[in-house]
């Protein structure tokens, strides 16, 4: 360097200096004006203490958030501190991956002497633990706080550090679960897969013995929030769950405590308790949580030691016990507990005002809309008068509607009746025709005109079963349709039954196999009305199984009752439509073919039938899964029975072809 550059420096220097010698000579007391110039101007004349703060997780609606916030306060209230904070990545424990951000974190920070590297949480210790050892760490007072593993503070490298931890009293929070919740059984633990998590795990671990014989904790873990939202809604929608941690969406990318709980309640309908603050206030029931002011007071208060001179090996661990319980009062509300069964020392959210004192305006306010009320009382009475005499009127014209019904209802029935004269008629003729042709009296020329007369007896049969249904359901409806009971063999009833059906269902390429477990079971029987339920399930059976498909029926005798079940391989019936398939004039839509088409009153006509001989009806059914009918009908006494009645057991099936063929009317074969 020449003289002249040297002295050129050293002027600029000395000039520098000059000016800063005024300025405190000419104002001593702005302290405000000469803590506002750049730190950066004057490093050379001010030492810094210098803190660097780890954490994982640093959204403001987290608890590692709000912890971050206040120590971020207090600290930026000295001016002699320069703060740094970094965000770690290295939650999902990737050896590679964790040695790369520790490579670029130590260059980053290779010019800086910290006097304080201060940990937020799990991740974050075990970040430093693991290199410290490296020179960019070793010997740099190291803290932390929201640490939860006690255990591993007795190792190195961790016997060198201090802090404030956390231990959450779990018992008391199971146990006000149990409280509210007396019948439960089961509790979900949902986590993500932090090691914060983990250890949270492990204390839940070590409790679940003292309640082996009462609940059992079931344990969720995953960072993705669709995986827990599934595994969640196969638990059941009834127990309770806490939820620990915080969870991504589906790309990977971290989702907040309200929309958390808004996917969750999506399929899940149970209570959330929680561990974490930042899912109160936004759907979660309540908690047993820590403040994380309080304990980042505690965590700035071992700091402040640190960084006044205090060795590190005489400063104490603190364990921050400052729990407390939340709940929020709309939740409670909304999932219907009582507040009585909750811990009287809670905190609670979103309070109403009818838990509020009042002042002497919010009073008036009340004594004025209680004045309001009782005007709108007395008029509501008024307008009441008025519509109870609104409401005898309706009640006349009802009445006048119900016997103009019973007037429409006798006109269907004699209708009905009179077109099933007429129709048997012409199924007469057709069945006169039918034997002229196979004794060779008529002769058709033409194949096409024995194909059409087969068509017209099978719309003869359909329409007769039609208006026999029709019949049946005005005669169920008028309280017209009585029961005939007589002791039967019920076994080979419904054998008989279903056996007479095996052609049709052959000629549709469907095995029909009949089962029971007991050969001879004798009780009062309604024959007519058994053989319309078993026939109708047939026919329903045999019209929504594809080739290839089978119908069982199987007969399953108890001491007090019976079962007929009619299961078949067919296309089944939906959920929705399972509720309204006994309607009257209801069909599943997956059966809206012509081949399957049908009028809709079978199965409510079976369900009537069924109910008159004082049984129940049950359907089994998933889409493309077959169905199962259930028929249970009581065994009655045997109030008439005599030995002459069981000679008809072998002959009441002599005439049934016709029956038959007018059920199975509907089956194209």
């Amino acid at each position: 360097m020449d003289t002249y550059t040297f002295l050129n420096i050293s002027y600029k220097k000395l000039k520098c200096t000059l000016f800063l010698v005024i300025i405190f000579l000419f104002f001593p007391y702005n302290n405000a004006l000469a803590s506002t110039v750049n730190s950066d101007t004057l490093d050379f004349n001010i030492k810094y203490k210098e803190i660097l703060i780890l954490t994982s997780n640093t959204d403001n609606m987290l608890w590692e958030g709000k912890l971050l916030k206040y120590l971020s306060q207090q600290f930026s209230s000295d001016n002699s501190l320069k703060l740094y904070t970094e965000i770690l990545s290295s939650v999902n424990n990737d050896e590679e991956y964790m040695d790369k951000e520790a490579e670029l974190l130590f260059m980053k920070y290779a010019k800086n002497k910290f006097n304080l590297i201060l940990c937020l949480d799990d991740e974050s210790i075990e970040f430093v633990a693991k290199y410290y050892n490296n020179k960019a760490l070793y010997n740099t007072p190291i803290a932390y706080c929201g640490v939860n593993e006690l255990s591993k503070l007795n190792r190195y490298p961790y016997n060198f550090f201090t802090g404030v931890l956390e231990s959450p009293n779990l018992r008391l929070l199971i146990d006000s679960i149990l409280s509210t919740y007396p019948e439960t059984t089961n509790i979900n633990i949902v986590l993500d897969e932090t090691i914060s998590s983990k250890q949270i795990k492990k204390l839940f671990y070590n409790i679940s013995p003292y309640y082996s014989s009462q609940v059992k904790f079931n344990y969720i873990s995953s960072n993705n929030i669709e995986d827990i939202s599934f595994a969640l809604s196969s638990k059941g929608n009834d127990c309770p769950s806490i939820l620990v941690g915080n969870f991504n969406n589906a790309s990977n990318t971290s989702i907040n405590p309200e929309d958390t709980v808004t996917i969750l309640k999506k399929s899940y309908s149970g209570p959330l308790y929680t561990l974490n603050h930042a899912y109160i206030g936004k759907g979660a029931l309540g908690g047993y949580l820590l403040s994380p002011e309080n304990h980042g007071k505690l965590a700035y208060e071992v700091a402040t030691r640190i960084l006044n001179g205090d060795p590190l090996h005489s400063i104490s661990p603190i364990l921050d016990l400052d729990y407390m319980f939340i709940f929020d009062l709309k939740e409670v509300s909304y999932n219907g507990v009582d507040r009585k069964t909750l811990p009287k020392s809670s905190i609670y959210v979103n309070d109403n005002w009818i838990n509020r004192k009042f002042s002497a305006p919010v009073v008036l306010l009340l004594l004025i809309v209680l004045f309001i009320v009782i005007i709108l009382m007395m008029f509501f009475a008024i307008k009441k008068t008025e519509n109870e005499k609104k409401a005898n009127l309706a009640k006349a014209r009802y009445n006048e509607a119900m016997v103009n019904d019973k007037i429409k209802t006798e006109f269907i029935t004699n209708f009905s009746h009179e077109i099933r004269t007429l129709l048997n008629v012409m199924l007469s003729s057709l069945q006169l025709l039918d034997i002229y042709k196979d004794n060779g009296k008529i002769i058709f020329t033409d194949d096409k005109d024995a194909t059409k007369l087969s068509y017209i007896r099978r719309n003869g049969f359909r329409l007769l079963k039609l208006i026999n249904n029709l019949i049946d359901i005005t005669k169920l409806e008028s309280g017209f349709y009585h029961t005939e009971f007589e002791v039967q063999n019920i076994v080979d009833i419904i054998e008989d039954i279903t056996l007479s059906v095996v052609e049709y269902a052959e000629a549709k390429n469907i095995n029909i196999i009949f089962d029971t477990n007991d050969e001879e079971f004798l009780m009062p029987v309604d024959v007519e009305k058994l053989d319309r339920i078993t026939l109708n399930l047939l026919s329903n059976a045999i019209k929504f199984t594809p080739s290839g498909g089978c119908v069982y029926v199987t007969l399953t005798c108890n001491n007090d009752t019976i079962d007929i079940s009619v299961k078949d391989t067919g296309v089944g019936i939906s959920k929705e439509e399972q509720a309204l398939i006994f309607n009257r004039f209801i069909q599943a839509s997956n059966t809206n073919s012509a081949s399957t088409s049908g009028s809709g009153i079978g199965l409510s006509l079976v369900k009537s039938l069924t109910e008159l001989l004082d049984g129940t009806i049950t359907l089994n059914s998933e889409l493309n899964m077959g169905s199962e009918f259930i028929i249970t009908l009581p065994v009655k006494d045997f109030d008439k029975a005599s030995e002459d009645a069981l000679i008809q057991v072998n002959a009441r099936l002599a005439n049934q072809s016709d029956k038959i063929k007018v059920e199975f009317s509907d089956i194209n074969l």
